[in-house]
């Protein structure tokens, strides 16, 4: 057993087993694993291309992610269902060739960082204001390949952020290359520190306790594969949600009632720049939604970070 392998045929994260035998204990097992979760399309009306970064603010029951190729930050009050289509803001960064990799929360609700194409950005929600805080410490020709992936904030109030190819980058060379970074930003005096190099793709950031609940459990998001993973205290598979897109990108837990699961994904076109993204087609892959699965008891999720830093 390897639980960090998806075998291609969809058997979880399993090795290919050996014999017949094994191989129908394993296909058994699965199938008490699974769990067709009643993931519902959160925002109707709304479709992204490439949607990550999901962020649950408990201080205001709010919901906040990204759309990495739109350069769009998204907020939605939790409060009222009734009123999530109404409650739903938009940040965009309007400037030529930005993409967004991360939103990160501050001590204003209402003010959050955005980990963007050339460094770390202020964006506020009630003024529409978006501006860079500090730019990457990069040569120009590093700084036209690369961009914000994937952020988070430290038990400190630092934040650490992955940087990788840009797709032009990446479409030009027919690949992803070993240019990546992982950076840490110091809250205290905003100075970067550089703590990995040579990275592919930086991603899925997580401190101890974490992306995780209270009791250990973590939840994981699967490419590729229509599934979130929930893992046990030992690291072992303990139960699979089924979602109705291939791209699932990001996972996040919280709710008012702590007791709710929120999905990101992505559109099966999304490299397809000039593919028109319907929000009202419901139908085959629901790549580009945002999911929401109601769980079935509170799971003790572990707060949000909170950047340290000035705002």
């Amino acid at each position: 057993m390897a639980t960090h392998t998806i075998d291609n045929q969809n058997v979880c994260i399993f090795k290919k087993p050996t014999s017949t035998w094994r191989r129908g204990m394993v296909l058994l097992w699965c199938f008490f694993l699974c769990s067709y979760a009643n993931a519902q399309i959160l925002l109707p009306t709304y479709r992204g291309r490439l949607l990550e970064g999901i962020t649950y603010n408990a201080a205001n029951n709010s919901l906040l992610w990204v759309d990495i190729i739109s350069a769009e930050v998204h907020r939605v009050s939790l409060e009222d269902d009734s009123k999530l289509a109404e409650t739903h803001e938009t940040l965009k960064f309007a400037q030529p060739g930005e993409s967004v990799g991360a939103v990160l929360l501050t001590k204003d609700p209402d003010t959050v960082l955005v980990c963007a194409k050339y460094g770390v950005a202020r964006a506020n929600f009630a003024t529409q204001e978006f501006s860079y805080l500090l730019k990457y410490p990069l040569s120009p020709e590093s700084a036209s390949k690369l961009r914000s992936n994937d952020g988070i904030i430290d038990p400190w109030g630092n934040l650490w952020i992955g940087l990788m190819n840009d797709f032009p980058t990446v479409k030009a060379q027919g690949k992803v290359e070993p240019d990546g970074l992982l950076y840490r930003i110091s809250a205290t005096d905003l100075s970067v520190k550089v703590m990995v190099e040579d990275a592919l793709i930086p991603n899925g950031l997580a401190f101890s306790k974490d992306a995780s609940t209270a009791d250990g459990h973590i939840f994981q998001a699967v490419f590729g594969q229509s599934a979130v993973l929930k893992y046990d205290l030992n690291g072992q598979p303990e139960q699979k949600f089924i979602i109705p897109a291939e791209r699932v990108t990001c996972t996040g837990l919280g709710g008012k009632n702590d007791d709710e699961m929120f999905i990101t994904t992505g559109h099966q076109q999304l490299d397809d720049f000039s593919a028109e993204i319907d929000a009202f087609d419901h139908t085959g892959d629901l790549g580009g939604f945002l999911f929401r699965v109601k769980l079935d008891k509170k799971i003790n999720s572990m707060p949000t970070g909170v950047w340290g830093g000035p705002v």
